[in-house]
């Protein structure tokens, strides 16, 4: 059975145990390294593929704050091209048939354009994948984005004027995937959605500003391929004496969620800072976290 990373994120108890195998690493460079991976995936939360391309430019240590940026350049291929990772992504980009536009502002809203109107972006999501789906007719269709554009909240921006912009958007989404594969490696490295393009902060956590300010004293960025995220937590794990299936990359991410979820983060906080597209990502964590669970009892039962 397929495990969803949510299942494989690790005990408090066990990320510390992690943390102190990595310490019996004897190569200083590996050891570091590997130290950093865990804790900007098992604290920060962030995604391999941006650990992987992370360069110093994106540190912001005055204000303690690391901005994932909407695309960057990657030159870590052998010939000082985009590395294997961009390029597999290039390449389905170029594999998977130019959207229709109806198609294309379903995968927008699918990607979060618009979330902020609210009730109006769930209905408006609803019409687009009804549509997809064949169960409204065109007619039926134009009247629910009608309805749904009339729920906006007048205190926040024009709905009208947002479905346009969603429009243009489809239009220029279009034309990006009607690409060749050298024009599509030309915007990699980009983030996983625009709901990854985030700022996230790190001066909460001292062992994450430390590993930061160490790790870029050496290097100016991560300094090998993506691959390598995920030989650097095997590392740990081995150190540590735990089994290669007991966690990854991503489960660290998840570790990092339910860490912060567990300790009392917003769902509009915790959606943010791991550039979840879905609310409702962010509610799963919430909602699954014994120790909020814990917290409620104890403030119920010490009245």
């Amino acid at each position: 059975m397929v495990r969803h990373s949510r299942e494989r994120a690790l005990s408090e108890r066990e990320f510390e145990r992690l943390l102190q195998g990595i310490e019996r690493i004897d190569c200083d460079w590996y050891r570091l390294q590997t130290r950093f991976v865990v804790i900007v995936a098992g604290r920060l939360g962030m995604r391999a593929g941006e650990i992987a391309h992370m360069r110093s430019e994106w540190i912001d240590f005055r204000n303690g704050m690391i901005h994932v940026p909407e695309q960057d350049s990657c030159d870590k291929g052998e010939d000082g091209g985009p590395c294997g990772y961009c390029r597999s992504l290039a390449q389905s980009v170029v594999d998977h048939a130019v959207p229709s536009i109806h198609d294309a502002r379903l995968e927008l809203l699918e990607q979060g354009q618009l979330v902020d109107l609210g009730k109006a972006y769930q209905e408006l999501l609803a019409a687009h994948q009804a549509r997809a789906d064949g169960h409204v007719s065109t007619e039926e269709f134009e009247d629910r984005i009608q309805d749904a554009l009339a729920l906006a909240d007048h205190g926040g921006r024009d709905a009208w004027d947002a479905y346009e912009e969603l429009e243009s958007r489809a239009r220029k989404y279009r034309q990006r995937r009607d690409v060749t594969l050298e024009e599509a490696l030309d915007e990699y490295w980009i983030p996983k959605t625009d709901a990854a393009a985030r700022k996230i902060p790190f001066d909460f956590e001292p062992r994450a500003e430390i590993v930061l300010e160490d790790f870029f004293d050496r290097v100016d960025r991560y300094p090998t391929s993506r691959t390598t995220v995920n030989r650097r937590v095997d590392d740990a794990l081995e150190a540590a004496d735990m089994k290669k299936e007991e966690c990854s990359p991503h489960g660290l991410r998840a570790t990092a969620a339910s860490h912060h979820a567990g300790r009392g983060l917003d769902v509009v906080a915790l959606q943010s800072m791991f550039g979840w597209v879905q609310l409702e990502t962010a509610m799963k964590y919430i909602q699954s976290s014994g120790t909020n669970t814990q917290r409620a009892l104890n403030a119920v039962h010490s009245r």
